[in-house]
């Protein structure tokens, strides 16, 4: 599934430990105060039950990277 936000959810980031609730299907909320600058984030599962985040690219560029200068971790 590909999603194409077209409102202000394109400002939120994905996390585990949201700063938002979405399980309600028509509306979201803050769990506790949000600071100015401060990021929204939302826990992308609420939306999508069958959610799985795709690798990075950047840490699979830094593991490769770090195995080509000869360094284990990453």
């Amino acid at each position: 599934m590909l999603v194409i936000e077209i409102d202000n959810g394109r400002f939120m980031n994905h996390t585990t430990e949201p700063n938002t609730d979405f399980t309600r299907v028509v509306e979201g909320y803050a769990t506790r105060d949000i600071a100015p600058g401060e990021e929204l984030l939302c826990n992308y599962s609420e939306f999508d039950p069958e959610f799985a985040l795709l690798p990075s690219l950047v840490a699979a560029f830094a593991a490769q990277k770090a195995m080509t200068n000869g360094h284990a971790g990453g």
